[in-house]
C-alpha cells in the first residue's frame, strides 16, 4: 500500500471511529486473513466492526481450550484502550470470562504490527490472583 492509500485508509478509519462503536459482526474468516494481517494456520472465526477486526484462534492447554484473540484497528493505529478490549471480550465471550494480555520476555517479542492479543481462559477458570480486596497481589 502506498503512502496515499495508507493516508486514505487512515482517514476512513478515523471517520468511522468518530461515529461511535458498532456491534461486532461475524465475517467469513478467510476474508480476514491477508498477508499483511500475519494470518496464522488455525483461524476459527473472525469479526469486524467500524473500528476493529478480530481473529479467533484456539489453543489446547493444561487448563483447557484457550481462545486467542488477535485484535487490530482498521486504520492500523496503535490502540491502548483497555475499555475497547474489555468490550470486545465481553461481546464475544460474555462478561464473566477472564482474559489475559501478555508482556513476554524480550527474546520472545514479536512487534511487527499494531496488533494486540488477548487469551480468553476457559469458562469458570479463576486466576490465583486478582484485583479484588482480599486477593493476594
Amino acid at each position: 500500500m502506498n503512502r496515499h492509500a495508507r493516508r486514505a485508509a487512515a482517514a476512513v478509519g478515523r471517520s468511522s471511529i468518530r461515529k461511535g462503536w458498532s456491534p461486532l459482526e461475524e465475517v467469513e474468516a478467510t476474508r480476514m486473513v491477508r498477508a499483511r494481517d500475519f494470518g496464522l494456520p488455525g483461524l476459527r472465526r473472525a469479526w469486524t466492526n467500524n473500528v476493529y477486526s478480530v481473529q479467533l484462534y484456539e489453543h489446547e492447554s493444561e487448563w483447557g481450550t484457550i481462545d486467542h484473540l488477535r485484535i487490530k484497528r482498521h486504520d492500523d493505529a496503535a490502540s491502548r484502550s483497555w475499555t475497547d478490549f474489555q468490550r470486545i471480550k465481553d461481546e464475544l465471550f460474555g462478561p464473566e470470562r477472564t482474559a489475559l494480555e501478555v508482556y513476554p520476555p524480550t527474546s520472545d517479542l514479536i512487534d511487527e504490527a499494531n496488533m494486540y492479543h488477548l487469551w480468553v481462559l476457559p469458562t469458570g477458570f479463576r486466576l490465583p490472583f486478582g484485583l479484588h480486596l482480599g486477593d493476594d497481589a
